[in-house]
């Protein structure tokens, strides 16, 4: 991976700390600006396909 590519953090947590994965909160900041602010619910393939 190369310096600053995270895509799935920069935390990663167990599956008892996150509770409904199709109700997550989901933001992408590019140098200091908000480019995408969603919820997993709004995704075209759920948590489950995706994994």
């Amino acid at each position: 991976m190369s310096d600053g590519f995270a895509p799935v953090g920069p935390w990663l947590v167990s599956a008892d700390l996150v509770g409904d994965p199709q109700q997550l909160k989901i933001e992408t900041w590019v140098n200091g600006e908000v480019r995408q602010s969603s919820n997993t619910n709004d995704m075209i393939y759920g948590c489950a396909e995706l994994l």
